[in-house]
């Protein structure tokens, strides 16, 4: 259903044989419309599928009987238990990723009356209930004022505790689950002035996907990512060239400039006092300690920016400067663009 690999009609007629795969087309299906949308909104359409789902699985728990078709002789009309407990964890995790929360609040509370559920499924019912629990908060409060922060950061403080108890218990489908709630709940705070709160939670995530060679790549990826620039931000240029490496070998190819351009830099920064670099190696590390210097420190970018300008065009650069010498021209930035403007009419390299 996922990929079409077969037709509609056929998918559809099969379906309706046996009801375990009537609940997996429709949740499929589901999945492929909200992914055609492309909308961060929740629609009508969307709603009466999530509900249509959900009725099924609960009427599902009622109904026995031999079922009609004898290709499936052995299938019950029923969904057992397990299945369905497992079918309603799915669905209200998947109500929360399109913003519906009454049917994933209806989802854990069958969830709760069904009883048999192991402690697999109980952390990922945690997660449902955490993710609840911070959509309620936050309706209420704007997205960054302080109360908002911190609601989100109690939130992951429990889902830190939480992953500890999937990891504790070997339940590498709720360690998962938890993981890559646990990074939802940290995107908003991957600001200059908020990531460092996150970087514990965000450490140990990583280190646990790590340990259990988890194949959710793109999110491991992107972990990584932000955690070299947290460390780069704390001037540990060696953690964060490691968190760089394998961020680049868990890649499929998304960040692949990104990253190598990120890599090369620091890199560079290392090595700055050990080695000589060539001219366009040495400028790009001082314009990375131009972008690092507080907004205020202006006197301190200027001299930078001149010993930028001199490193990649040593006697246009300088003549340039021995001209506005005349002209008192303080302004570095004005001095680099008519710089700019005159390599542009002549032609020559910038």
């Amino acid at each position: 259903v996922q990929h079409n690999l077969s037709k509609n009609d056929v998918l559809l007629e099969t379906s309706r044989q046996c009801p375990i795969f009537e609940v997996i087309y429709k949740i499929q299906q589901l999945k492929n419309r909200w992914m055609e949308l492309n909308e961060n909104i929740l629609t009508e359409e969307i709603s009466v599928k999530l509900k249509e789902i959900f009725s099924l699985l609960v009427d599902s728990s009622k109904v026995t009987g031999a079922p009609v078709n004898s290709s499936y002789p052995q299938s019950p009309t029923h969904i057992q238990l397990c299945d369905r407990v497992a079918f309603l964890l799915e669905l209200a995790l998947l109500s929360l990723q399109v913003k519906h929360q009454k049917v994933a609040a209806d989802c854990l509370k069958q969830l709760r009356l069904a009883g048999e559920v192991n402690i697999g499924q109980r952390i990922i019912m945690e997660c449902v209930n955490c993710e609840m629990n911070l959509l309620k908060t936050e309706a209420k409060l704007n997205d960054y004022s302080k109360a908002s922060v911190e609601a989100r950061l109690k939130e992951i403080d429990k889902l830190d505790q939480w992953l500890q108890v999937a990891v504790r218990e070997g339940a590498s489908q709720a360690v998962q689950a938890v993981c890559v709630t646990q990074w939802n709940f940290c995107l908003p705070l991957l600001q200059h002035n908020l990531r460092k709160r996150i970087k514990t939670p965000l450490l140990k995530l990583a280190q646990v996907l790590e340990d259990m060679q988890s194949m959710v790549l793109e999110v491991r990826c992107e972990v990584h990512l932000e955690l070299a620039v947290i460390e780069e931000e704390e001037g540990d240029v060696e953690a964060s060239l490691t968190h760089l490496q394998k961020a680049l070998l868990l890649d499929n190819g998304t960040h692949q400039d990104r990253l190598s351009s990120a890599f090369q830099l620091l890199q560079l920064r290392r090595t700055f006092y050990q080695t000589s670099a060539c001219p366009e190696d040495r400028a790009a590390v001082l314009m990375q300690q131009v972008r690092d210097m507080p907004p205020h420190q202006s006197t301190d970018k200027r001299s930078v920016l001149v010993s930028v300008g001199l490193l990649l065009a040593p006697d246009d650069f300088q003549t340039l400067l021995d001209a506005d010498k005349t002209c008192k021209c303080t302004d570095i930035f004005s001095l680099l663009s008519r710089f700019s403007e005159i390599l542009y009419c002549s032609q020559a390299p910038a």
